[in-house]
């Protein structure tokens, strides 16, 4: 999970709290605020670390930024901690979103075999209320593949 900011941190907190109460085993983790560290979240960094604004602030911590994506990309899951973590919230009856970007890195087996996992769940418990497709925009940033 990761909150930027106050609301998201009281949102988050709300969340971790109302997840808990329906499954006391969960645990969270990600960069989170003093809301979400109350109910037992372990942050990696300090939701103020990424909390900037505007372009200018954005470069002013952008060596920053990419230090901390750099030292949190090994923790995040791939397609399948994402699978499991919609698999959860749709027990739990949580209704979800699936939000897909393509065009970048993936191959068109990799879409097909992605876009085939989300029906799937899907199929077994219609939790799902959108699915968003977004095409990478490689003219604005480098390294899309061709």
């Amino acid at each position: 999970m990761v909150a930027g900011e106050a609301s998201g941190d009281l949102l988050g907190g709300h969340l971790i709290a109302a997840l808990k109460a329906k499954r006391p085993g969960l645990q969270f983790s990600g960069i989170g605020g003093p809301k979400m560290q109350e109910q037992g979240f372990e942050t990696y960094f300090p939701m103020e670390k990424l909390s900037v604004r505007g372009y200018v602030e954005v470069l002013r911590h952008y060596r920053e930024i990419m230090r901390i994506r750099r030292r949190l990309a090994p923790k995040k899951g791939g397609a399948e901690a994402w699978l499991n973590v919609h698999r959860e919230a749709h027990e739990l009856g949580f209704r979800t979103t699936a939000t897909m970007m393509y065009g970048h890195v993936e191959s068109d087996e990799d879409i097909i075999r992605h876009l085939e996992a989300i029906r799937d769940l899907q199929d077994l418990h219609h939790g799902f209320t959108a699915l968003y497709l977004r095409g990478f925009v490689r003219q604005y940033i480098g390294g899309a593949r061709e």
